[in-house]
């Protein structure tokens, strides 16, 4: 059984990206403090910005206490 390379390119292409974002989450995190901005690039059309997000996606059950957010959100 042989694997198609075209057929693998789209999961290869993810695991990539989600490995990109792990790798640059850890560096800002580690390089640039909370609330400030790291680095700008044309100007200030394009900035990196430390921020913290306590919710899910665009802070969705960020009000919600701890143990609900969990409970709901894993």
């Amino acid at each position: 059984m042989t694997i198609d390379r075209k057929k693998m390119l789209p999961f290869i292409l993810t695991a990539a990206v989600i490995i990109l974002d792990q790798i640059t989450k850890a560096f800002i995190v580690k390089n640039i403090p909370v609330f400030t901005i790291g680095y700008s690039f044309f100007g200030d059309f394009l900035r990196i910005v430390h921020v913290a997000n306590t919710g899910v996606a665009f802070s969705m059950g960020d009000s919600m206490p701890f143990i609900l957010r969990r409970l709901c959100f894993g």
